[in-house]
C-alpha cells in the first residue's frame, strides 16, 4: 500500500506539470531512439497519426516525463522494486496525464493502448521479477521512444 501511495505522488507531482495550453510538438524536444526502437514503436506512430499537434505535445511530455522519472540518477533510492510496480506507474502516468489532464478517453485511438502494452511487456517482461537498473533504462528508452513515436516522428 505505501508503494502505490509513493507512485501516487511522485506521478502527481511529475505530470502536475503537464502543458493544458496550446502547444505544438516543435517545442518538445524528443531524442531519436536507435533504428530497433523505432521498428518496436511503428504501432504507436500509426494509433496516433489522426492525433492533433497539442494531443502529440502532451502524449510526448507525458512518456518523455516517465522516463525520466523511472531511469533515477545514479545513487538515487528508486521507488520501483518489482516490475508490478513499473506497470502500475505506466497505469498512473496514462491516467493522470493522458487522460485526466489530457482529456483522452480510453478507445479514442485504436490500437495505442496494444501497442504500449507490447512495447513495455517487450521491454521488461510479463513475469514478476526485481527491478535492476538495466531494467530501468530500457524501460526509459521504451518510454522515450514511445514520446517520439507520439510526437509523429514514427
Amino acid at each position: 500500500m505505501h508503494g502505490a501511495a509513493v507512485l501516487l505522488l511522485v506521478a502527481a507531482a511529475v505530470f502536475a506539470r503537464v502543458p493544458t495550453l496550446p502547444i505544438s510538438t516543435s517545442q518538445i524536444t524528443v531524442e531519436t531512439p536507435s533504428v530497433e526502437w523505432q521498428g518496436k514503436v511503428a504501432g504507436v506512430a500509426l494509433a496516433l497519426a489522426n492525433a492533433n499537434a497539442v494531443e502529440r505535445a502532451i502524449w510526448a511530455s507525458v512518456w518523455t516525463k516517465a522516463a525520466d522519472v523511472v531511469i533515477a540518477p545514479e545513487g538515487t533510492e528508486t521507488i520501483f522494486s518489482d516490475t508490478r510496480s513499473l506497470r502500475g506507474f505506466t497505469v498512473l502516468s496514462l491516467d493522470i496525464a493522458w487522460r485526466r489532464l489530457g482529456g483522452k478517453t480510453p478507445g479514442e485511438y485504436p490500437g495505442l493502448r496494444e501497442a504500449v502494452e507490447k512495447i513495455l511487456g517487450d521491454s521488461i517482461g510479463m513475469e514478476i521479477q526485481v527491478v535492476t537498473p538495466e531494467m530501468r533504462r530500457v524501460y526509459a528508452d521504451a518510454c522515450r521512444a514511445i514520446a517520439w513515436a507520439g510526437i509523429g516522428r514514427g
